[in-house]
């Protein structure tokens, strides 16, 4: 049967197979690329696979693709609009960023700025960590988003009306450079209309502050933003407290400590100061996720008041007391009488006192997820009797996996309804479907 008597709905439910993704990961990369080549070679085909191939080509591009594409028809009005009104996720660099373009009859302006101008539909902005978010979406363009895209005299819908998630992609140290405090820059991105999901690699206190001249025109307008993440940012108790202020409907929030650079002490009572703010601004929040390595041993959080929390991230540290000692034991030796320091022997300082983790968490959890980067065997067994506890705790009911990121396997598991299931350095324990509908 020749191609253009098969019924368009099948045709277009063959090309959703080639789905265009792009992330990190070389192989999201080289997938991409493959799945570009054959939607390329369908537009080829004839005028009714074209139509149905190029809104899957336009949907998820990078600007230096999409400058290809605009290349080849040499800017032409039309064609552009009808090119970009197509694409939703755009992924953009450092060096289209720095790249000038000069539509017709406009002055010059970098690439990825006039792009987002013309891409009226547009739902998702990436770009790389060494892109500075200010060529992109400069403070007037946030401002005065009801004006025409910047380039052309006029435009056929609102510029960034459709933005709902932006993304700098995560790096490995901290930058000075990444300035969000500026004339309320980062709220002003929060403000768009359908803004919804934000991840920055770090932000300070001052950037979800209005500047004192902006804070009382603004005031009528409530910050509607859903997801934020930080992907290195050190958590203080002063932006945390910010944050919540600044986004009261937000619903999760997730924190990874950076691993390098100059990261700010922190304190052994950070974890109790970080509950007390969570449970005092944060109710409406569903999703916390803190991934931090090696934060000193102290008081742990408690956020039993968080009702409706349903996923929780965090550090051994946050809730499991260290054993007196760091597993050590004081001793003498010699005349002297000098203080040495001997290691506990295997199993020594399991019996230590900690606070019951259904004393620390709400009752409504259904996701629990704990890093252990000390790997200390005493910690694994402290840990799984907590686990064991709240497994069979019928108030915990709505608890469905947990998550433990460590080497060492559950010292205890099975019965109570549950799987064991490790997975790539996760030990994963998953409440079966039986078990749920009995309780």
């Amino acid at each position: 049967m020749p191609i253009q008597d098969l019924p368009e709905e099948l045709l277009q439910s063959s090309l959703c197979y080639l789905n265009l993704s792009l992330g990190p990961g070389y192989r999201l990369r080289r997938d991409h690329a493959l799945c570009r080549q054959a939607i390329t070679s369908c537009t080829k085909v004839s005028k009714q696979l074209r139509r149905l191939a190029e809104p899957l080509l336009y949907h998820t591009i990078t600007s230096g693709q999409l400058n290809s594409a605009m290349k080849r028809d040499r800017f032409e009005f039309e064609r552009c609009c009808q090119m970009a009104e197509l694409v939703r996720v755009l992924f953009a660099n450092y060096n289209d960023s720095q790249t000038m373009v000069q539509p017709p009859n406009s002055p010059s302006l970098p690439m990825i700025m006039f792009q987002v101008g013309m891409c009226t539909n547009l739902q998702a902005l990436v770009l790389s960590a060494s892109t500075y978010p200010r060529c992109v979406l400069p403070s007037r363009l946030l401002r005065d988003r009801n004006t025409p895209a910047p380039g052309w005299s006029a435009g056929p819908n609102i510029c960034l009306a459709n933005l709902c998630r932006f993304e700098i992609r995560p790096m490995e140290y901290l930058r000075d450079d990444l300035d969000f405090a500026s004339d309320g820059w980062f709220l002003l991105l929060a403000r768009l209309p359908r803004m919804q999901n934000i991840s920055v690699p770090t932000i300070t206190e001052r950037a979800v502050v209005l500047p004192p001249q902006e804070q009382a025109p603004q005031q009528e307008q409530p910050l509607d933003l859903t997801s934020l993440a930080l992907t290195s940012q050190p958590m203080t108790l002063g932006l945390l407290e910010a944050i919540l202020k600044a986004f009261p409907t937000l619903e999760e929030l997730s924190v990874t400590w950076p691993e390098k650079g100059r990261i700010p002490p922190t304190t052994a009572d950070l974890w109790p100061q970080l509950g007390q703010v969570l449970n005092e601004h944060g109710l409406s929040l569903r999703k916390v996720h803190f991934d931090c390595k090696r934060t000193p041993r102290g008081l742990l959080i408690n956020l039993n008041q968080l009702h409706d929390l349903q996923s929780l991230a965090l550090p051994i540290e946050a809730v499991m007391i260290e054993p007196a000692g760091r597993y050590r034991v004081q001793t003498t030796t010699g005349n002297a009488g000098r203080e040495l320091f001997g290691p506990h022997g295997p199993g020594e300082g399991v019996d230590t006192f900690t606070i019951p983790l259904n004393h620390l968490l709400p009752p409504n959890l259904r996701c629990l997820t704990i890093t252990d980067d000390w790997n200390w065997w005493a910690d694994a067994s402290r840990l799984d009797n907590q686990l064991r506890d709240l497994m069979a705790n019928p108030t915990f009911s709505e608890l469905r996996s947990i998550r433990l990121r460590r080497r060492r396997p559950f010292i205890q598991f099975g019965g109570l309804g549950w799987l064991y299931s490790p997975d790539w350095g996760w030990q994963v324990m998953r409440r079966t479907q039986r078990a749920r509908q009995i309780l």
